[in-house]
């Protein structure tokens, strides 16, 4: 299982808005708060998930993906494209009598390639196996606060 901690930025029409600081070379960078290249957004990525009960704006979350998520979306996003390319080479040398066929083997499987993307990453993306589960709330403390304070009447 991989954890994250995020923050919870929105909420709307039963649906949660995450930003979570990326691991990638932004977040290394001291100027990313500053950054005219990227903008000061690109130390983050978002992640939209289900409303749960209990959480609000602001909230601090822990998040934990399944590794096994992971492991399928890295076969799909590495060992799809060169099935698909192998497939669409073979295909066209085999089947099409047309000049060239090899490249038009190759552009059909990366044209496949792009169509299966879109459409398991539209079915993946729903799938709660794929949706990171909430370990932990941390209620933003500014909220609680506000809540502690007595109603002056």
């Amino acid at each position: 299982m991989v954890k994250e901690t995020g923050k919870v930025s929105d909420i709307k029409n039963g649906w949660m808005d995450i930003k979570i600081p990326t691991g990638s070379g932004c977040n290394l960078c001291q100027s990313k708060t500053s950054c005219s290249f990227h903008g000061p957004e690109s130390a983050y990525r978002h992640v939209k998930m289900p409303y749960q009960s209990g959480i609000e704006t602001g909230d601090k979350i822990i998040l934990d993906t399944p590794e096994s998520a992971q492991n399928i979306s890295a076969l799909i996003i590495f060992g799809l494209p060169i099935l698909l390319i192998l497939a669409g080479y073979f295909i066209a040398t085999q089947f099409l009598n047309i000049p060239h066929a090899e490249i038009w083997g190759v552009i059909g499987g990366f044209v496949a390639y792009g169509i299966v993307l879109i459409i398991t990453n539209r079915w993946f993306s729903k799938l709660s196996l794929f949706l990171p589960k909430v370990v932990n709330v941390e209620k933003n403390k500014n909220q609680e606060q506000d809540s502690e304070i007595p109603n002056p009447r």
